[in-house]
């Protein structure tokens, strides 16, 4: 979670107020209230409250966990150039409504997304459900490849062109290759979208 108005990442959770508050800044940036007794019995929540305050902040053992394994999420993540974390994502993660998938969003260029033609290509995507469930990130990369061999490009000019664009790696970019070059309807739809832009 980023501060709106601050852009920093550090945040804290008063758990009596049940506010996220900006460390930097010191702004209130949003309001969360846990209802501990659906999780807790009345007397066992009663103790709780009564022993563990520190400061105002209460300690709900379930709460800190979910609290204690997002903030180590991340510590390591943060190392990471470009990665954001989908905060909704992982709160849904860590709930077991959704498997660890798509938690980490990386950066990539979205301008690219931007492109008339780009666009319709990412349409026909759509369309096949084997290349649908990528991220957007690979439904650029596959886009940028399938116009390139619709052009007619070498695949080590696409290779080189889609790690920039897309920021992944060449093996990833090889097996997106691959998957391409088996859906061949995939590439006549493609080559046809070409055709009627020039």
């Amino acid at each position: 979670m980023r501060c709106p108005y601050c852009g920093s990442s550090r945040v804290v959770w008063d758990y009596e107020k049940g506010e996220v508050i900006c460390v930097c800044c010191a702004s209130v940036i949003d309001r969360i209230y846990y209802d501990a007794s659906n999780t807790l019995s009345e007397e066992l929540m009663e103790r709780s409250l009564r022993s563990n305050s520190y400061g105002g902040y209460k300690n709900y053992p379930r709460l800190k966990s979910i609290t204690l394994t997002y903030l180590k999420f991340l510590r390591k993540v943060s190392r990471h150039k470009g990665v954001i974390v989908d905060n909704r994502a992982f709160l849904d993660y860590l709930s077991g409504k959704r498997p660890h998938v798509k938690i980490l969003k990386r950066e990539f260029n979205e301008g690219k997304l931007r492109d008339e033609l780009i666009n319709k290509v990412i349409n026909v995507i759509n369309k096949y459900p084997r290349l649908k469930s990528r991220t957007d990130r690979a439904k650029l990369a596959l886009a940028l490849i399938a116009l390139s061999i619709a052009k007619g490009d070498s695949v080590h000019n696409v290779i080189s062109k889609v790690r920039e664009d897309a920021k992944l790696s060449t093996t990833h970019v090889k097996r997106l290759i691959r998957l391409v070059m088996r859906e061949s309807s995939f590439l006549r739809d493609v080559k046809e979208i070409v055709l009627k832009s020039n």
